[in-house]
C-alpha cells in the first residue's frame, strides 16, 4: 500500500514538475518572442480587429500572462469606426488572454478574455441631454495628435455589449453634465460577459470626491442593451461611503434639499420588461442635514436605517419598511415598521388602500409637514396652530372606498401622551392617552390618562391638571354630523373629584353643541376659579374671585352645561350654564382693606350672567351677622359690581369702631373713632356696592340709631352725655340732625355735616353753641387766665374731623361779658366787643396744639404734651401785633411779632424771669420782634428789629434798624452782680418828650452796665463815640465813666444815677468850637470860634441818656477863645469867605485901627478875644451875672436868665465900645442865644459914624427865635 502511494506521489510530482517546466518554458519563450511579436504588430492589429470585431491599430505588441492564461499585450491601441474608420477609443494597453487548457484541448487558441487597462474617457452631456465621448488625451492618437472627434455613447455601449468577454481596469471616466457639474470615477474592475441577449456585469468602482464613494455591483439581464423597455434584469448594488451632498446636491423633494450626510446602501432590484417590479434595500445613513426652503433652516437626522421594500403587482403598489430606526436631533424613535398599499386607477391617480405603521412621533411628523411644500397655506396655518406632540402606535387604516366617506374607513390606533393646542371653541389637551377603534359605523374611544392637562384659554384662566382621567365614549355619525356619547367619565386630582356624563354633537360648519352634567366636590373653595369659565367675563371678576375666596370647602356641587358653545355662557337665554353647591367654613374677603367675612356657611349659585352667595351667618370684625347676601347681578356688564348686604343687627359702638378701623372707612369715620370715645349700643344696617374694576370706589350706605350714648373727646374734658338720635353715613360722609344731649349740665343740640374742602378733602364738622366761664375756658386752653380775666361768654364750638388731618376744635366769641385786665391796648372792658378765636388741634393722643388770636393785638401758639394722663404746656410762641403765631420748634417761651409802637418795658419784664416766671413757668427762649417805633423812656427808635436768644447764662440780643446797629449781652437772671454789655456801631436817638413821658427805668434794679457806641446822634446832634460804664450802689448806679468823643469835642464826666435822679460832673474841651457847634446842628456860618471849654456839675430827673431840661439844675462855666462874629450886615444865612475872615485879625490892620479907620471892619464883622461866663442852672434855666464878650473895639456884658426848658430870654445887655465906629448889625439871632446877644449889642453900640465913646444898655426878652430888644439908657 505504501509503495502504491509512493508511486502515485512520484507520478504527481513528475506531472507537476512537467507543468511547471512547461510554464517556465512558455514564460521564457514569451521573453524571447516579444521582439518577434512586435515586428508583426500589423498582423496583430488585423487579428485584434477580428477578435474585437472592429478595426484596430496597435503601436506595440508583447507577450503577457494573467494567472495561467497566456496572452498578447497590445499597447497604444486605437479602435476605429467601421463606417468612417475614425478613432472611437484610445487605450494604453489591451491584453488578449487565451485559455491554456482549452487551447491545448482544441489544438487552437481559445480566447479567455480581453482586458482593457489604463484608458481615460471624457463623457459630456449637451444641452439636449445626449451623451458623447470626446477626445482621449491619455494616449496620443494618429500622428501623435489627440483625436477630438466626438463618439456617440450608443456606439460605445453597442461595442461593449457585443464583446463576449471584456474587462476594463484602471479606467478613469470624467463626466461633465450640461449644467457644468463634473464627476470623476475610476473603474478598478468592470467585467462584461455577453452571450447573445444574455449579459452579466460585475465590477468595482470609486467616485473621487471629498468622501470617496465605493461601488460594487452585479447585474444580470436579458434583452437588447439599447432597448430598455424589453429588458429583464436582476440587479445588486452595494454603495459605501455615500456622500449625500455630492450625489444629491440638486435633488429636491417637497421643498427639502439634502445638504450633507454619509451612509451606505445595498439594493436588490428586479426589472421585468424594463419596469421595476421589486426592490429591497438595506440603508444606513448618518449625519443627514435637510434644508427646508420654506423657513430656510437645517434639520439634522443623526441616523436613518432600516430595510425598505417596494413591490408592484399590476395596479397595486406596496411600500414597506422593517427595523426602521430614526434618530432625530430632538427625539429617538423606537425601532418601527410600516406598510402602505396604493392603487393606481385609470387616471394614473394613486389612492391609499391600507396604511399600517408601528410608531409615529406626531411632533416630528408635524415639523416635517410644516417645512415641506405638501400643504397649502391654509393647511399649514391650521397644522401650526395645533402644535402636535405625542405618538401613535400600532395604527391601522383600511380604506374600502373613497376615503372621504367615513363608512369606507376602518381605523384603530393607540395614542400616548398626545398634545394639541386649543383651537377656537375646542380645548387643548396634553398627556392624552387611550385608544380608538372605528369599524366604519361606530367608534369606541377609551381614555386612561394620567397627569392630563386641559388647556382652554377661551374659558379657563390657566391650564388644569387632572391626575387621573378614565372614561369611555361612543362615537357615531357621518361625515358631516357626529355625536359623542360620554359615558362614565371620572376626573380626579388633589383638589377635586368629578363625575361627568352627557352628549356632544359636531356638525360641519356649526359650533359644537353640548348637553353635559356633572357632580363634584372641592376641598379648597378658593381654587374654584381655576375651573370656572372666567375668560368669558370681565377681568375684574377674575381678580375679585381670586382674592375674595380665602378658605372653605365646596360640597355637593353640580354643573349643567347645555347649548351651543358659540352662545356660551348663555347670557342670551339660548342655553344653560349653572354651578350650584353648598359651602362651609368660607372666609370672604369681599374687598381689599375691608374686614373679612369669616366662617361663612351657605349656598352658591352661578347661573348664566348672575352669581349669588347667601350665607346664613358669618363673623365680621368679631360681630355676628346674619343672612349675608353677596350678589353680582350681571357678570357680563361693562362694570361688574357686587352688592353686599345683611339683616339689621344690634351691637356695641366698640364693635362698630373695630369694623370702621379695619376698613377704608377709617379714613373718614375712623377719624371719629380716633378722636372721640362713644359708649353705648346702636342698631346698624349697611350695604356695600363694590365695583370690581375700581375697588377703591366702593359705595357704602349705612344707618345707625342710638339712645343714651356718651361721647367724649379724647385728650380733653369735653363730654356730651345722654346722646340720642340717628346718623347716616357713606364711604365719605356722615350726616346727623338735631342729636340731643347734655353738655356741662345744659342741653345741647349737635349737628353733623361733611364738608368738601379744596382738593376734594372731606371734613366731618360738629357744631354746638353754649356758654363758658373763665374756669371752663382755662380747661380748654390748658393755661391760667383767671389772674387777668373774669366773666362769662357765649361760645361757638366747631369740632372738625378731617379725612387726612388731626381733630380740631374751633372756638369763637366776641368776648362780650369778659373783662380783661392787661396793660394799655391789651385791656378790655366787659361790655366791649373784641374778636377771640382759638383752634385746638389734637395732633395725636399725646400731643395737643392750640392757636389763639385776641383781636389784632396778640396771638399765641401753644404746644402741650401728655404726661401722667394730663397735658403739660411745653412751648409757647407769643406773637405781638397782627399775624398768625407759628408753632415753636423747641420747648420754652418765645416772643415774636410786629408792632407799630413798642415800649421796651413789655419785653424787659421777661428778662428777670428768675424772680418773675412767665407763662406756666416756661423760660423765655427767644425774641424776634420788629416795630415801626420803639420807645426807650423818652427816646424813640424807628423800624427796629430785635432778635434775642439765650446762650449759657446770658441773652444775646441783636438790634438792627436804620438808626441802630448793635449787640447786647444781657444776663438771663438779672441781678446786681452780672453785667449788661452793649456794643453799638450806630445809635441815632430821637427825643419825644410828649410820648412815653414818665416811663423810666429803676436804677436800683439795674446790674452793672458797659455801654460803647461808636457813632451816636441825638436828634440832629452828632455826639461821636459814647462810652458809659456804671456799677450798682445802694440806691442806684454809680456812673464811673461817661465819655463823648469826636473830632472837635471831648467830654468826660462821672456821677450817680439814684432812683430817678441823675447827677453828672465833668468838663468838655473843644479845639474848634465852630465845628463842634456845627456837628451839634447849630447854624455857625456867622460865628467863628477856635477853641473852648466848659465845666459843669449838673443834675436832673431821669436817666443819664435822656436829660430833662425842665428839671435841669447845677453849675456850669463857659470859656471860649478868640473868635469873630461875621456877616453882620446882610442876610443872616450868608456865608463869609475865608480871606475876609482873616483880615479881621490881621496885624497889618492895626495902624488903621489906631487912625480910627474901621471901614473894613464895619463891612466884614466883629472879632472878639474871648467869651466867658458862669451859669447857675435851676428848673431848666441858666442864670448868669458875669457873662462877658471881650473884643478889640468893644466889651459886651450880659446878665439875666436863659430859658432852656421854655427856650426864651430875660437878659440885660451892656455894650461898652472902645472907639467911635460904625458897624453893621446882624439881622437876627445866630447859632446860639449868647452869640445872638453879642451881635445885637455890637449893632446897637457902634453906629454908622465913629464920633464918640459911650455905653449902651438894653433889655432883651422873649423867645429865642424873635426876642424883643429895648434900650434902657446910654
Amino acid at each position: 500500500m505504501n509503495a502504491y502511494i509512493a508511486s502515485i506521489t512520484r507520478k504527481v510530482g513528475i506531472a507537476l514538475s512537467a507543468i511547471f517546466i512547461f510554464i517556465a518554458l512558455i514564460l521564457l519563450t514569451g521573453i524571447f518572442i516579444t521582439p518577434f511579436l512586435n515586428k508583426h504588430k500589423d498582423e496583430f492589429s488585423v487579428w485584434a480587429g477580428e477578435m474585437l470585431q472592429t478595426p484596430v491599430t496597435v503601436n506595440q505588441a508583447a507577450f503577457s500572462w494573467y494567472h495561467f492564461h497566456p496572452g498578447v499585450a497590445l499597447k497604444g491601441v486605437t479602435l476605429l469606426s467601421k463606417e468612417t474608420n475614425a478613432p472611437i477609443l484610445q487605450i494604453r494597453t489591451v491584453r488578449i488572454y487565451f485559455s491554456l487548457l482549452k487551447s491545448l484541448w482544441h489544438f487552437q487558441p481559445v480566447l479567455s478574455g480581453i482586458v482593457v487597462a489604463g484608458t481615460e474617457v471624457n463623457i459630456t452631456e449637451d444641452q439636449k441631454g445626449e451623451i458623447a465621448l470626446k477626445g482621449f488625451p491619455a494616449i496620443t492618437g494618429f500622428n501623435d495628435q489627440p483625436d477630438t472627434e466626438p463618439t456617440k455613447a450608443l456606439q460605445v455601449v453597442g461595442f461593449l455589449f457585443t464583446q463576449p468577454y471584456l474587462t476594463l481596469q484602471d479606467t478613469d471616466v470624467r463626466f461633465v453634465s450640461k449644467t457644468g457639474k463634473k464627476l470623476f470615477v475610476t473603474l478598478y474592475r468592470l467585467n462584461l460577459k455577453n452571450s447573445n441577449d444574455n449579459h452579466r456585469i460585475t465590477g468595482d468602482a470609486i467616485l473621487h470626491q471629498a468622501v470617496p464613494t465605493k461601488i460594487n455591483t452585479v447585474i444580470n439581464f436579458q434583452g437588447h442593451e439599447l432597448d430598455p423597455k424589453h429588458v429583464n434584469a436582476h440587479v445588486y448594488l452595494n454603495v459605501s461611503g455615500l456622500s449625500l451632498s455630492q450625489w444629491f446636491t440638486d435633488w429636491q423633494w417637497q421643498g427639502f434639499q439634502i445638504r450633507s450626510g454619509v451612509g451606505s446602501i445595498k439594493v436588490w432590484a428586479t426589472l421585468q420588461m424594463g419596469t421595476l417590479t421589486k426592490l429591497q434595500t438595506i440603508a444606513q445613513l448618518y449625519h443627514v442635514k435637510l434644508y427646508a426652503n420654506r423657513n430656510k433652516m437645517l434639520y439634522p437626522i443623526n441616523r436613518l436605517s432600516g430595510n425598505f421594500g417596494y413591490e408592484k403587482q399590476d395596479n397595486i403598489y406596496k411600500i414597506s419598511g422593517d427595523d426602521v430606526l430614526i434618530d432625530l436631533a430632538q427625539s429617538l424613535w423606537p425601532v418601527t415598521s410600516f406598510n402602505v398599499v396604493l392603487e393606481k386607477n385609470a387616471n394614473e391617480v394613486f389612492t391609499p388602500k391600507l396604511i399600517n405603521f408601528g410608531y409615529l412621533n406626531l411632533k416630528d411628523v408635524q415639523q416635517l409637514l410644516l417645512n415641506s411644500s405638501l400643504l397649502t397655506n391654509e393647511d399649514h396655518i391650521r397644522l401650526a396652530k395645533l402644535n402636535l406632540s405625542g405618538d401613535l402606535q400600532d395604527t391601522s387604516i383600511v380604506i374600502a372606498g373613497p376615503w372621504e366617506v367615513s363608512s369606507n374607513l376602518k381605523f384603530a390606533t393607540r395614542f400616548n401622551k398626545i398634545y394639541f393646542s386649543a383651537q377656537d371653541v375646542l380645548p387643548g389637551l396634553k398627556n392624552l392617552t387611550g385608544k380608538v377603534d372605528w369599524d366604519g359605523s361606530i367608534g369606541h374611544v377609551t381614555l386612561r390618562s394620567n397627569r392630563l392637562v386641559l388647556d382652554y384659554p377661551k374659558a379657563l384662566l390657566a391650564p388644569v391638571t387632572i391626575d387621573e382621567l378614565a372614561g369611555e365614549a361612543l362615537v357615531k355619525g357621518t361625515n358631516k354630523n357626529w355625536s359623542i356619547d360620554l359615558q362614565h367619565f371620572q376626573i380626579l386630582n388633589n383638589e377635586m373629584a368629578l363625575n361627568l356624563a352627557g352628549m356632544m354633537t359636531l356638525v360641519e360648519n356649526v359650533a359644537p353643541t353640548v348637553d353635559l352634567s356633572a357632580n363634584f366636590t372641592m376641598q379648597k373653595m378658593p381654587i374654584i376659579t381655576r375651573y370656572l369659565p372666567l375668560r368669558f367675563f370681565d377681568a375684574s371678576l377674575t381678580t375679585w374671585l381670586k382674592t375674595a375666596l380665602k378658605s372653605g370647602e365646596l360640597k355637593a356641587a353640580n354643573i349643567v352645561l347645555r347649548g351651543s358653545l358659540k352662545d356660551f355662557p348663555f347670557t342670551n337665554g339660548k342655553g344653560v350654564f349653572a354651578v350650584t353647591g353648598e359651602f362651609e367654613k368660607v372666609d370672604l374677603n369681599y374687598a381689599q382693606s375691608w374686614p373679612t367675612l369669616k366662617n361663612m356657611a351657605g349656598k352658591i349659585n352661578f347661573n348664566g350672567s348672575q352669581m349669588t352667595v347667601v350665607a346664613d351667618e358669618a363673623l365680621l370684625a368679631g360681630v355676628p351677622f346674619t343672612n349675608i347676601v353677596a350678589n353680582i347681578p350681571n357678570l357680563m356688564a361693562d362694570k361688574v359690581v357686587v352688592n353686599l348686604s345683611h339683616d339689621p343687627i344690634q351691637t356695641d359702638f366698640t364693635h362698630v369702631f373695630a369694623f370702621i378701623n379695619s376698613s377704608p372707612l377709617q379714613a373718614t369715620l375712623g377719624k371719629i373713632t380716633k378722636t372721640v370715645d362713644i359708649l353705648g349700643r346702636l342698631g346698624l344696617t349697611t350695604k356695600l356696592t363694590i365695583p370690581l374694576s375700581e375697588l377703591d370706589a366702593i359705595k357704602v350706605q349705612g344707618d345707625a340709631g342710638f339712645n343714651d350714648v356718651e361721647l367724649k373727646v379724647i385728650g380733653s374734658d369735653l363730654a356730651i352725655n345722654q346722646l340720642r338720635g340717628q346718623l347716616k353715613f357713606t364711604e365719605s360722609s356722615v350726616t346727623a340732625k338735631n342729636i340731643l344731649g347734655i353738655l356741662n349740665n345744659q342741653p345741647v343740640s349737635l349737628n353733623l355735616n361733611t364738608l368738601t374742602k379744596p382738593g376734594n378733602k372731606q371734613t366731618i364738622q360738629a357744631t354746638l353753641n353754649n356758654k363758658m366761664t373763665v374756669a371752663e375756658i382755662e380747661q380748654w386752653l390748658k393755661m391760667s387766665i383767671a389772674t387777668f380775666a373774669e366773666g362769662r361768654i357765649n361760645l361757638t364750638t366747631q369740632i372738625n374731623i378731617d379725612t387726612d388731618s388731626p381733630l380740631t376744635v374751633d372756638l369763637s366769641s366776641d368776648l362780650v361779658g369778659l373783662k380783661i385786665d392787661l396793660p394799655e391796648q391789651f385791656a378790655k372792658k366787659a361790655e366791649e366787643t373784641r374778636a377771640f378765636k382759638a383752634e385746638i388741634i389734637f395732633a395725636d393722643a399725646n400731643l395737643l396744639r392750640i392757636k389763639l388770636r385776641y383781636g389784632s393785638v396778640l396771638g399765641a401758639a401753644l404746644i402741650l404734651h401728655k404726661k401722667n394722663d394730663a397735658f403739660d404746656l411745653q412751648s409757647v410762641n407769643l406773637r405781638l401785633g397782627e399775624g398768625e403765631a407759628s408753632w415753636p420748634e423747641n420747648p420754652g417761651l418765645y416772643i415774636t411779632g410786629h408792632l407799630k409802637l413798642l415800649d421796651w418795658s413789655q419785653v424787659s419784664t421777661y428778662l428777670g424771669q428768675a424772680k418773675t416766671e412767665s407763662i406756666n413757668a416756661l423760660k423765655l427762649q427767644g425774641i424776634e420782634i420788629s416795630a415801626d417805633t420803639v420807645m426807650l423812656g423818652q427816646l424813640r427808635l424807628s423800624n427796629l428789629n430785635v432778635h434775642g436768644f439765650p446762650e449759657k447764662d446770658y441773652w444775646n440780643i441783636n438790634v438792627r434798624s436804620p438808626d441802630v446797629v448793635g449787640d447786647l449781652e444781657v444776663p438771663q437772671v438779672i441781678n446786681r452782680e452780672k453785667q449788661i454789655k452793649a456794643r453799638f456801631g450806630r445809635l441815632y436817638l430821637h427825643a419825644t418828650p410828649n410820648i412815653g413821658a414818665g416811663m423810666s427805668l429803676s436804677p436800683e434794679t439795674l446790674p452793672p452796665i458797659s455801654f460803647i457806641a461808636d457813632h451816636v446822634r441825638y436828634d440832629d446832634m452828632n455826639l461821636g463815640q459814647v462810652i458809659f460804664n456804671a456799677t450798682p450802689i445802694a440806691e442806684g448806679l454809680s456812673v464811673r465813666t461817661l465819655q463823648l468823643s469826636s473830632n472837635f469835642f471831648n467830654l468826660r464826666a462821672n456821677g450817680t444815677w439814684l432812683k430817678n435822679i441823675t447827677h453828672l460832673q465833668g468838663e468838655g474841651v473843644s479845639s474848634n468850637v465852630s465845628n463842634l457847634l456845627k456837628s451839634l446842628n447849630f447854624d455857625t456860618h456867622n460865628f467863628v470860634s477856635s477853641k473852648g471849654q466848659i465845666q459843669f456839675n449838673l443834675q436832673w430827673e431821669g436817666s443819664p441818656f435822656a436829660p430833662s431840661l425842665s428839671t435841669l439844675g447845677g453849675k456850669a462855666n463857659l470859656d471860649l477863645g478868640p473868635g469873630r462874629i461875621v456877616e453882620i450886615e446882610g442876610t443872616s444865612g450868608a456865608k463869609m469867605d475865608f480871606a475876609r475872615l482873616l483880615s479881621v485879625f490881621s496885624l497889618q490892620a492895626l495902624p488903621r485901627r489906631l487912625s480910627l479907620d474901621f471901614s473894613d471892619v464895619f463891612n466884614k464883622g466883629y472879632s472878639f478875644d474871648y467869651i466867658r461866663g458862669d451859669f447857675n442852672l435851676k428848673n431848666g434855666n441858666a442864670l448868669t451875672n458875669n457873662m462877658r464878650i471881650e473884643g478889640p473895639i468893644a466889651r459886651v456884658e450880659i446878665r439875666g436868665r436863659i430859658g432852656f426848658s421854655r427856650k426864651d430870654l430875660d437878659l440885660t445887655v451892656k455894650a461898652i465900645p472902645y472907639v467911635s465906629s460904625s458897624l453893621p448889625v446882624a439881622a437876627a439871632l445866630i447859632a446860639t442865644p449868647i452869640a445872638g446877644l453879642a451881635a445885637f449889642a455890637v449893632e446897637r453900640v457902634i453906629g454908622s459914624q465913629v464920633s464918640r465913646v459911650t455905653t449902651l444898655q438894653y433889655e432883651v426878652k422873649g423867645p429865642w427865635t424873635n426876642p424883643d430888644f429895648k434900650p434902657v439908657s446910654n
